[in-house]
């Protein structure tokens, strides 16, 4: 299970960079869409594997916290194919046209994690210490 992330406040940023941007977007290489996506540069570039990825970096940011064991199998028992994709994920054509910038994925799972435990909506469980 491998996402691509875009911070919701990257995503809204390049929409307003498309809307006042001069172009002609139909003429642009590759039509009038843009992606917006490629998880803030993170492994490459490439898609986070939602589980063991995700959790990681949540430990990293949140070393106090417990944070739970992803689990590794869909809910009939077939384990998850934890084959990476072969394609890399990017924004480079809203980069090169719209100047948009990405935030690192780190920053944005934090950012998500810590409003999240502001507004109540996850239980904090502290680490014990030895």
């Amino acid at each position: 299970m491998f996402y691509d992330l875009i911070d919701v406040r990257d995503l809204c940023a390049g929409h307003r960079l498309a809307m006042e941007s001069p172009l002609d977007h139909v003429s642009t290489h590759g039509g009038n869409r843009y992606v917006m996506h490629g998880s803030g540069g993170f492994n490459g570039g490439h898609n986070i594997r939602f589980g063991t990825e995700l959790a990681g970096i949540i430990r990293t940011e949140f070393p106090g916290l417990v944070v739970g064991v992803p689990k590794m199998a869909t809910s009939s028992g077939k384990p998850f194919d934890l084959t990476p994709p072969t394609t890399v994920s990017d924004s480079k054509k809203a980069k090169a046209l719209l100047g948009v910038t990405l935030r690192p994925a780190e920053e944005t799972i934090r950012d998500c994690v810590e409003s999240a435990i502001e507004l109540g909506l996850v239980t904090v469980q502290l680490a014990q210490r030895l």
